[in-house]
């Protein structure tokens, strides 16, 4: 049985589109090893035909490392890993709540100017409970990265 919304992990797609690119499979034979759909095998093969990442290439791009900057360093999560992941999760949703939809803004520009404030209350003067109660600035030693 087939699914649009197959889990395919980065190894996964790599090994499809070897069966289909490398080895010749037909696109429905690897969708249905693959359980997903012949339009996923066909987007994931044409993808290893003009050698493109396979995973995350948003993420991968020079657009995105130039936004970085050499000062910040790219760590990606672990697949996976819920507790990882359900930090990021958490924060994000800690993140809508209570700053991006917590009241209606008349601009982008004014909820973006509303960011560092909610930001640094959220750091210095709102309690965590998966903290003890405590704020990360009280928690985390060097938050400013001035001391070595």
């Amino acid at each position: 049985m087939t699914h649009a919304n197959a889990p395919l992990t980065p190894e996964g797609r790599r090994r499809l589109a070897v069966l289909v690119v490398e080895q010749g499979w037909s696109l429905r034979r690897a969708a249905e090893r693959f359980q997903c759909s012949p339009a996923t095998v066909k987007r994931w093969a044409d993808r290893y035909r003009a050698g493109l990442p396979l995973i995350g290439s948003c993420y991968r791009s020079g657009a995105f490392a130039d936004a970085l900057g050499d000062e910040v360093k790219h760590k990606w999560t672990r697949p996976y890993r819920p507790q990882t992941n359900g930090k990021v999760e958490r924060f994000n949703r800690t993140l809508a709540v209570e700053w991006a939809y917590a009241k209606p803004y008349a601009s982008e520009a004014e909820r973006a100017a509303a960011y560092e404030t909610w930001l640094h209350h959220y750091n210095h003067h709102r309690p965590h409970t998966g903290i003890g109660g405590q704020t990360p600035s009280a928690r985390v030693h060097n938050v400013t990265g001035k001391y070595s």
